[in-house]
């Protein structure tokens, strides 16, 4: 694992668990580790490079992390 990706994880775990993201079933710290863990396992089956790898595995990790300000209209 990169220094990106532990910093990444690192400040999402921050991020979401700190915010009004743990009211919700979902968009939450568990549901974006649980995309995380399953991005990786789509990116070793689909045999992408390491570059790319890590740009999923970073995209997977921020992809709600909208939802820790606002619900609504949160992808701005």
């Amino acid at each position: 694992m990169s220094n990106v990706i532990k910093e990444a994880i690192s400040y999402c775990e921050s991020l979401l668990a700190n915010s009004i993201c743990v009211k919700y079933h979902f968009h939450n710290l568990q549901h974006t580790l649980e995309v995380y863990k399953s991005v990786q396992l789509i990116a070793v089956a689909e045999k992408v490079t390491s570059e790319e790898k890590e740009v999923i595995e970073i995209s997977a990790l921020f992809h709600d992390t909208g939802y820790s300000q606002i619900y609504k209209g949160h992808e701005k």
